[in-house]
């Protein structure tokens, strides 16, 4: 699932609020503050946990 169907899905999902994990090795290579503004876009609470 990429950052779009992850967004999308999301919007689906109607949750108060978005915390991304992901379950992939660590170099893989994602862009996470896109999917932040991807979903914060869609009017969906969304932080990262740094």
């Amino acid at each position: 699932m990429d950052r779009h169907e992850a967004a999308a899905l999301a919007t689906r999902l109607d949750p108060d609020l978005v915390l991304p994990v992901r379950y992939e090795p660590t170099d893989a290579r994602t862009d996470d503050e896109a999917f932040v503004v991807d979903v914060a876009t869609r009017g969906i609470p969304v932080v990262l946990d740094r």
